[in-house]
């Protein structure tokens, strides 16, 4: 089974937030869908990973703010490569509220939803809510982001793999793992997906496609990179020092290891 096939499947991208004791939550979601007009209701999907779906498990609501092509990489970086359980994702951030006392995205989403779950389904990796929507509005006409946009236009493109490294890279954050084979139920440790949003790379035919660049060309020996521990991005040069931080998952230079 070819799992990239899944990749094809259009889906939008949403901030969805709760909250809980006073404490404001939210994460990256791609899977939200009107299922009912009458009454109007739509099915959210969560990682039972994600923190934000135990929140809106015990509170029973959420907002789903759409978010546009104007969102930046840094809003993706925020909500959806850490968790909530260990940092306030909300630190630093003026938040506005709707009715129900939630936070949505008032900067980089062009509609919100707010939204009480009548329904929570158990589908093993994920958790199912059919939700009804208490109240919906259209902030911008900014186009919608989709998940093909932010893999095409947002992401950063991920470094090649060191000469001889085989392995599967994360098609959300760019994270490597090294190896001929990736279990079933591997799950990313930067960004929690699972092994259906990882493709296989080759460094080996990568390196033979690519162009040699001013650094290489005449050259026999590769320039010099480090690479992060964490997600596996490669910075190329002189070794990163100071308040260099990590652009895919934010790490800073403690976590980058000499390659060649």
């Amino acid at each position: 089974m070819n799992n990239a096939a899944l990749f094809k499947i259009q889906y939008g991208l949403f901030l969805i937030s709760t909250r809980e004791n006073d404490r404001d939550n939210a994460c990256i979601g791609n899977v939200l869908a009107q299922v009912a007009s009458s009454p109007l209701r739509v099915a959210l999907s969560s990682s039972k990973r994600n923190y934000t779906c135990e929140l809106i498990e015990r509170t029973g609501r959420f907002n789903a703010s759409t978010l546009t092509v104007e969102a930046p990489f840094s809003l993706y970086e925020r909500f959806g490569f850490q968790s909530g359980r260990d940092v306030d994702k909300f630190a630093g951030l003026e938040t506005v509220r709707s009715a129900n006392g939630l936070t949505y995205e008032p900067r980089f989403a062009n509609a919100y939803l707010s939204c009480k779950v009548v329904e929570s389904l158990d589908l093993g990796s994920h958790r199912l809510f059919i939700a009804e929507v208490e109240e919906a509005e259209v902030l911008s006409d900014v186009e919608s982001a989709t998940y093909e946009y932010y893999r095409s236009e947002v992401k950063p493109k991920p470094a090649a793999p060191a000469k001889g490294v085989k392995g599967w890279r994360c098609s959300v954050c760019g994270y490597v793992r090294e190896g001929e084979d990736l279990p079933s139920d591997f799950v990313c440790p930067v960004c929690k997906h699972g092994a259906v949003d990882f493709v296989k790379i080759e460094s080996d035919d990568a390196a033979s496609t690519s162009e040699p660049s001013a650094a290489t060309e005449g050259n026999e020996t590769a320039p010099t990179a480090w690479r992060c521990s964490v997600c596996g991005y490669a910075h190329k040069g002189a070794q990163p020092t100071g308040d260099f931080v990590c652009p895919v998952c934010g790490v800073g230079v403690e976590k980058f290891e000499r390659v060649n």
